[in-house]
């Protein structure tokens, strides 16, 4: 996983390897992926909500990819921006979506999959947004009455697990991550969500921060500590 972590850079028009030599021979490689990875060409693009492509289909390689070279690329990052009537008002906030680019033998398939965060399941049952994100307010709730709905914007909303930022892998296990609290575990082959962890409430006094990108201090063992 890190070593071809190593080799690709992620594009939003898709996936190139970086040029590096290997053993004198020089290696530069293009994939092109489904439709929905076009370039986009003005602001209020990036804002469209991508589908989710859960059977893996076979990109295009433009070039040779080396047989010895074989894994998965994992990706992460905000993909539904509309649910229902409502849609997400920032490029940050919108639903994550868990992305694997396989290579083997040569060939390179794509999958990916909405993650299924409590944020997504509450938002799809009640086709609209549940949680307040980073630059999106909860709407109002239309049951309340005025002063309710007043009052409601003075108590702090309860905090997303949207977890659409990175992926990280302790102990043989890998995780959706952002700049909340929360991770989910996830299959890294499916892409489906497979756990989920509160670490201020699940580990507590193990985390010194709390941040989407992990630093381990192997020296200090008692603690996991996060930058």
């Amino acid at each position: 996983m890190s070593f071809i972590n190593q080799l690709f850079s992620a594009g939003v028009g898709g996936l190139k390897f970086r040029e590096r030599t290997f053993n004198s021979v020089s290696l530069s490689c293009s994939l092109t992926c489904p439709l929905h990875f076009k370039i986009r060409s003005t602001m209020d693009e990036l804002y469209q909500t991508v589908k989710e492509q859960v059977s893996p289909v076979e990109a295009k390689v433009e070039g040779v990819i080396p047989l010895w070279l074989n894994g998965s690329l994992l990706r992460n990052g905000p993909a539904m921006y509309e649910v229902g009537p409502e849609a997400y008002k920032h490029w940050f906030d919108g639903l994550g979506m868990l992305q694997n680019f396989k290579v083997e033998n040569g060939k390179v398939t794509y999958c990916s999959r909405y993650l299924r965060s409590q944020a997504f399941i509450r938002a799809e049952a009640r086709r609209g947004i549940a949680y307040a994100e980073f630059g999106t307010p909860l709407p109002p709730d239309p049951c309340k009455n005025i002063f309710a709905r007043f009052f409601s914007y003075f108590v702090p909303p309860e905090r997303t697990d949207n977890c659409s930022v990175n992926v990280v892998t302790m102990n043989g296990q890998t995780f959706a991550s952002s700049d909340s609290p929360f991770l989910i575990g996830f299959d890294p082959s499916s892409l489906q969500a497979l756990s989920e962890y509160n670490i201020r409430n699940d580990f507590p006094g193990m985390f010194d921060l709390i941040s989407s990108y992990f630093c381990f201090i192997p020296q200090v063992r008692e603690k996991a500590c996060l930058n």
